[in-house]
């Protein structure tokens, strides 16, 4: 690393450099960058502090360059300031530089140095991604907030129920929007003392995660107007209609993952039809909608897909429908509908408008049971991913039909009840 002093006699004469590439390994503390010419050759290797004061004082001196750097949790604002100072900013894909990410030395400079480099070789191979902007970061920012107050009050509730139990109490039954200190009423003294100051925390969250409800509606209404349409479609709130608004921020900054490797938002058939099928129609009678997580390596189906084609599925809930021989029962009751499940009274015709002969009697019909249908949602309403696969069949024309399937696990003891299997999903949080 240069010293300080060599940087200050060789600042003058080193931004005065046509054409200059730096690369910027970026730390919670301090962040290393190295500055390579036109040649390629290293003329600077530095330290500077990760704060917006560090970030200028450096590189408002440099005239135009190309910066590469990569995604975490500095990237959003560094890169930001970067562009505002008039360089050319290049935000690395942080899984796509192995040579950074699988490398056996684990240092900051070799990193910068690393960067650099590539960037200055071809900025394709950081497979380089773009930022939502700041608006739509602190919008975001809001939602997230709202999701961490959401999961300590989940935390807190649970904490609640358990220690009451465990004391051969109950909690009466209520969900967490309604928990508070009159819950405890039924429960003996000594209890309601020791429980009454984290009800009261409950209480505070709840409070606040209403307050965040008013904003992000404030949010929705004023700053986004395509929120509006997405709630058109049934079940699809504020808060979900918002977060996906915001986690797109600009649609064009998006490309085709197939040729760059990054995320994207696409629309696909569910039910795959994998890449060594003869036609489209060959695999349409057989159920491949979802694939069990104990066959994802061995079966020919799933196994390529789940190695390379792995994709998360943005939902709301997931519709399930009961089978037989569990504990609830797939079908209603005569009881729960009110009319009965089979009938067979005789019906009787006397004759037609035309006085014809009466016609014998016959038997109605043996009603069909009607199915009972369950929204499998998470306990806090809210948007989370399912787990996937997907791959991509070429047509006789060239052209590819995308299509996607659930990874299906053990349910757990909720679902138990109507399935043998449950959808595997991710925290809303991460979407």
């Amino acid at each position: 690393m240069k010293k300080i002093s060599t940087v200050a006699k060789r600042g003058n004469e080193i931004f005065k450099e046509p054409k200059l590439t730096i690369g910027l390994d970026l730390g919670d503390r301090a962040s290393y960058y190295c500055i390579l010419d036109e040649a390629g050759n290293v003329i600077l290797e530095h330290s500077l502090p990760t704060t917006p004061k560090g970030i200028h004082q450096v590189f408002s001196r440099i005239p135009r360059s190309r910066i590469a750097l990569e995604t975490g949790t500095h990237s959003p604002w560094v890169s930001r300031q970067l562009t505002q100072l008039g360089h050319e900013v290049i935000v690395a894909h942080a899984r796509n530089v192995r040579l950074i990410g699988e490398s056996s030395r684990k240092d900051d400079q070799l990193d910068a140095r690393t960067l650099a480099r590539l960037a200055r070789i071809d900025p394709g191979l950081l497979g380089p991604v773009r930022h939502r902007s700041a608006k739509a970061q602190i919008h975001l920012t809001v939602i997230r907030a709202r999701a961490a107050l959401v999961s300590a009050r989940t935390a807190l509730v649970n904490a609640a129920r358990g220690l009451t139990k465990s004391y051969g109490e109950r909690l009466r039954k209520c969900g967490t929007r309604q928990m508070n200190r009159e819950i405890a009423k039924g429960l003996s003294q000594e209890l309601r003392d020791a429980l009454d100051p984290l009800l009261g925390e409950i209480e505070s969250l709840n409070e606040r995660i209403a307050e965040y409800d008013r904003r992000i509606e404030q949010i929705a209404k004023e700053v986004y107007p395509e929120v509006a349409l997405l709630q058109q479609v049934k079940g699809v709130g504020t808060l979900i209609a918002l977060t996906y608004v915001l986690t797109l921020d600009d649609p064009h900054r998006f490309r085709r993952s197939r040729d760059t490797g990054e995320r994207e938002l696409v629309m696909m058939r569910w039910g795959i039809v994998p890449w060594f099928a003869k036609s489209e129609l060959e695999f349409k009678k057989l159920s491949t909608i979802n694939a069990k997580s104990d066959r994802l390596t061995d079966s020919k189906m799933w196994r390529e897909p789940f190695a390379k084609r792995r994709c998360l599925v943005p939902a709301s809930g997931l519709y399930e429908w009961p089978k037989p021989g569990h504990a609830i029962s797939d079908t209603y009751s005569e009881e729960e509908t009110g009319a009965p499940a089979d009938c067979t009274e005789p019906l009787a015709v006397s004759g037609d408008l035309f006085g014809s002969a009466p016609k014998p009697a016959r038997k109605a019909k043996t009603a069909k049971p009607i199915k009972r249908v369950f929204n499998i949602t998470l306990a806090e309403p809210g948007p989370f991913a399912f787990a996937g696969i997907w791959d991509a069949w070429k047509r006789p024309d060239g052209t590819y039909l995308e299509t996607f399937a659930l990874v299906t696990t053990e349910p757990n003891e909720l679902v138990a009840q109507i399935h043998d299997r449950l959808a595997s999903h991710s925290a809303p949080a991460r979407l």
